[in-house]
């Protein structure tokens, strides 16, 4: 592991880093532009790619020029890309890694209350699943009506 890689944070569209991610291996294949990326799956770090890299002008030019992402996270004062420590980033995908290893299997029909959103704390019953998205459609009681919300699946807790 060299020095010059260290980790930084993109700021990219909501619900487009899978996107982003895959479109810069692409773009970039054996440019050697970056050593790891990590893409947290929580509602907290929703719009943010952690990526390692070594910064020079190719790969900014990547960062700032597609349409999955806007900029690095800069310092403030906003030119200095911000670093991030490895101390930070392992504390990030601890707290990932333990809520993806305790989250319950959840099937239509199970109750589950809501974790994170604007439905916090909510619960309901799950009307269908898409695995493909990870994600749950969730039949919730809002102002006295059902309404149906759809959820990534690490935002749920299977109620027992």
């Amino acid at each position: 592991m060299s020095d010059l890689y260290k980790w930084y944070v993109v700021t990219v569209r909501p619900e487009s880093e899978d996107k982003f991610v895959e479109w810069l291996g692409k773009a970039t294949a054996g440019l050697n532009y970056y050593e790891e990326i990590f893409v947290p799956k929580q509602v907290k770090y929703s719009g943010y790619v952690f990526i390692k890299a070594a910064l020079c002008d190719g790969l900014m030019k990547y960062i700032s020029h597609n349409s999955y992402s806007f900029k690095l996270l800069t310092e403030p004062g906003g030119n200095i890309p911000k670093v991030i420590t490895e101390e930070e980033i392992q504390n990030i995908k601890n707290a990932v890694y333990q809520k993806e290893e305790s989250r319950d299997e959840v099937v239509p029909g199970d109750e589950v209350v809501i974790l994170d959103d604007a439905f916090k704390n909510y619960s309901g019953v799950v009307s269908s699943m898409n695995e493909k998205n990870e994600s749950a459609c969730v039949e919730i009681m809002f102002f006295g009506t059902t309404m149906t919300v759809t959820f990534k699946l690490y935002q749920l807790k299977k109620i027992n």
